[in-house]
């Protein structure tokens, strides 16, 4: 877990960085994801992705980056148009599955479980972190998918010791809005995971 000073100095130099590295999309990417994240800053952060994209149009993480932020403020036609367009300028990047995450929660946001399942299952393929699997174990409530729900917070457990609806809404990104947040816990809720 990063400590509250860690966060705070990792904040500062996002703030800095945005306003000193203007003509480095990946320093501006990283910036403006941090602001989303830990801060809420999402204009800011759409502004750095912006920049990011106008000095390198080809630079797919910065739209992936762009998808997941515009996800998180519950405009799905939005996020799923920047992450097409990650993957069309880039289609080999590294960081890919931030495209198939934010497709993912651009989908649960538009109440398309089935969709948002398969692009949830993609970043699972090329990252089984935390963000997937929530994401997929919610999904998976809101379908009615229990075995694959017990089968999800099994590997859940595996990387967060206990999780449970409050400290799994804990570790969401501040720029997420409260729809897409009471959206996402309904699911984790229905999958049977516990509150508190």
């Amino acid at each position: 877990p990063r400590s509250g000073s860690e966060v705070a100095e990792g904040i500062a130099i996002a703030r800095r960085a945005i306003g000193e590295a203007r003509d480095d999309p990946e320093v501006l990417t990283a910036a403006g994801q941090t602001l989303a994240f830990f801060t809420g800053e999402t204009e800011t952060a759409l502004g750095a992705f912006d920049r990011a994209i106008d000095l390198n149009p080809s630079y797919g993480h910065a739209f992936g980056q762009r998808a997941m932020v515009l996800a998180w403020l519950n405009r799905p036609k939005d996020a799923i148009a920047a992450a097409q367009k990650a993957v069309t300028v880039s289609p080999h990047d590294p960081d890919m599955f931030v495209c198939w995450l934010a497709l993912a929660m651009a989908n649960l946001a538009a109440a398309r479980w089935e969709e948002a399942l398969l692009w949830a299952d993609y970043a699972l393929l090329e990252n089984a972190g935390s963000p997937a699997l929530r994401l997929k174990l919610s999904l998976c409530g809101h379908l009615g998918r229990h075995e694959e729900a017990d089968a999800c917070l099994r590997r859940l457990r595996e990387v967060h010791a206990e999780p449970t609806v409050a400290a799994i809404e804990g570790d969401l990104g501040k720029g997420m809005s409260a729809e897409v947040v009471a959206c996402l816990t309904e699911g984790l809720h229905k999958a049977g995971l516990p509150a508190k």
